[in-house]
């Protein structure tokens, strides 16, 4: 199968000139599946349970530790028992997975892999827990006070566990983007050794 690139002449030349590749007659393959190809789908995954681990170890500690009482005492009123963590466990590394990918997506498209990750920590926390939080309070299902956490515990898990994932993904796959701009005589507060 070839691949059709358009390279474009410079801004004098409106003209365009299309030249069909074969991967046999470069050597290049898709940009998608290089050499980076495993390594990458082993980062995604790797980076997808530590992420979907992080998310259920946090809302574990906090629904069975800080906010045992109060988590009981709603699901009393409504007469029943909160059950069925093992749901979101598994849930829990679905999220991972979406975290991943965004990320994985959001830092192709941008300079800075920190900025990816924190932004893609927060579309995750939005998007999980922010928004299924409104939804329940508008319902009436449980108290506003316990609800009110969720969304913090949403930044906390959710945010923290992308960007634990994420940084994980970027070092598994060598991204160049997490790397710091090595310091010259030119960067402000770099003193040259004496």
């Amino acid at each position: 199968m070839s691949h059709v690139q358009i390279r474009r002449r410079p801004l004098t030349s409106p003209s365009l000139r299309i030249q069909l590749v074969t991967p046999t007659s470069t050597g290049r393959h898709h940009p998608r599946r290089d050499s980076r190809g495993t390594r990458s789908l082993g980062a995604v995954l790797i980076g997808t349970v530590v992420t979907g681990l992080f998310i259920t170890l946090c809302e574990w500690c906090a629904y069975n530790w800080w906010f045992r009482s109060a988590w009981q005492a709603a699901f009393a009123a409504v007469d029943g028992a909160p059950r069925g963590m093992l749901t979101f466990a598994v849930a829990n590394i679905f999220i991972g997975l979406f975290a991943i990918l965004l990320y994985r997506w959001m830092v192709e498209r941008t300079e800075s892999a920190w900025r990816a990750m924190v932004v893609s920590g927060f579309i995750t926390a939005f998007i999980f827990w922010v928004t299924p939080t409104i939804a329940i309070a508008v319902m009436g299902l449980l108290p506003t006070p316990l609800l009110a956490v969720a969304p913090v515990l949403g930044l906390v898990a959710g945010g923290g566990g992308t960007i634990l994932g994420a940084w994980l993904y970027g070092l598994l796959t060598r991204d160049e983007k997490l790397r710091p701009p090595a310091a010259s005589a030119d960067t402000p507060g770099w003193h040259s050794p004496r």
